[in-house]
């Protein structure tokens, strides 16, 4: 994608998460602005995937849980999950439904609030130069 609208996007996201005065706000512009999290990296999503396992350590998860937890994350973001994993993902939200909650606020605090402004300033200081 294009330099310029890849730091359009990620202005308009900054903008909107800016607005997001709650942990109730920031879960909705998880759900709603998912593509936010990986937005600017060069990095292939590997600061998600960092906060997603650094979220699992603080949690004090087994290998076992963090890998649940990560199946659960994928499953919760899909507009339709197939009957055969429909049980598998109601076993999963007993379990971590709550947690799934506190990791979308932190992964909020830590790619969208911290990262993107971080990454519209490189952007803009790298377009300058070209």
């Amino acid at each position: 994608m294009e330099l310029k609208n890849i730091l359009i996007r990620m202005e308009k996201y900054l903008k909107i998460a800016q607005k997001c005065k709650n942990g109730s706000d920031k879960i909705e512009f998880y759900k709603n602005h998912f593509d936010a999290f990986s937005l600017g990296e060069s990095d292939d999503g590997e600061l998600f995937q960092n906060i997603l396992a650094q979220f699992c350590t603080d949690q004090n998860f087994s290998e076992y849980e963090s890998e649940a937890f990560y199946e659960f994350e994928v499953l919760d973001r899909l507009k339709y999950i197939s009957s055969e994993d429909k049980n598998y993902f109601e076993n999963l939200k007993i379990k971590f439904d709550s947690a799934l909650n506190e990791f979308k606020i932190f992964a909020f605090d830590n790619c969208v609030i911290e990262r993107l402004p971080e990454d519209i300033k490189l952007i803009k200081e790298e377009m300058v130069d070209y």
